[in-house]
């Protein structure tokens, strides 16, 4: 741990606080062991009087570098230690939530009347898309793009379901929309518990 007693600048301060955004997605005790191993490092080098704040940072490079690399050499531990980065429940989770959204395609497709299909199809694709980009993204924006992907999800959802109780009548274009019942409650309401549930986990 820091011994240093001396407050830090504003811009220590402030390069210290983006880091620590950059770093959201890891375990909080991985981040807080980076952020004092940065800051330790800042102030070893201005007691020895190397060079001033500025040039340190410079040469730390910016906090989106820093935290990139810190992402790998804890991939690389993972790796060596066993337990992976994302644990494969949480992996697992995204994939069942992917799952009943393409599930909900397929049905769609093969079991609707033709006539149909072409109205109501579009409005099963955001969830598809919106559950498989996730499973899409690596690297230290994965957890960041996975929250957001699952808030316009719920967005979406919410949008679709106030839609479906309130409009008496289909009517196109509002049926890209509208989601029935049925496969809101049975399907798409434990697909997205099965989304925030890894992001809620990634928390710990």
């Amino acid at each position: 741990m820091n011994l240093n007693t001396n407050p830090p600048s504003t811009q220590e301060t402030r390069y210290l606080a983006q880091l620590a955004a950059e770093l959201t997605s890891v375990p909080k005790q991985y981040r807080a062991d980076v952020l004092d191993g940065i800051q330790t490092h800042i102030h070893d080098a201005l007691e020895r009087a190397d060079s001033d704040l500025g040039t340190i940072l410079h040469q730390l490079g910016t906090p989106s570098i820093v935290a990139a690399q810190a992402m790998q050499d804890l991939v690389e531990e993972s790796d060596l230690a066993g337990p992976p980065l994302v644990s494969h429940r949480n992996r697992r989770l995204q994939i069942w939530a992917f799952a009943l959204a393409l599930l909900v395609v397929l049905m769609e497709i093969f079991l609707s009347p033709p006539h149909l299909t072409v109205k109501i199809l579009p409005s099963f694709f955001p969830p598809l898309a919106l559950t498989l980009i996730p499973l899409l993204t690596r690297g230290p924006n994965r957890h960041r793009v996975s929250a957001i992907c699952t808030v316009l999800l719920t967005i979406f959802l919410l949008t679709a379901l106030i839609l479906s109780f309130t409009l008496s009548a289909f009517a196109y274009p509002v049926t890209l929309l509208l989601i029935p019942t049925q496969t809101m409650v049975f399907i798409y309401i434990p697909m997205l518990a099965l989304a925030v549930i890894p992001l809620i986990g990634r928390r710990q």
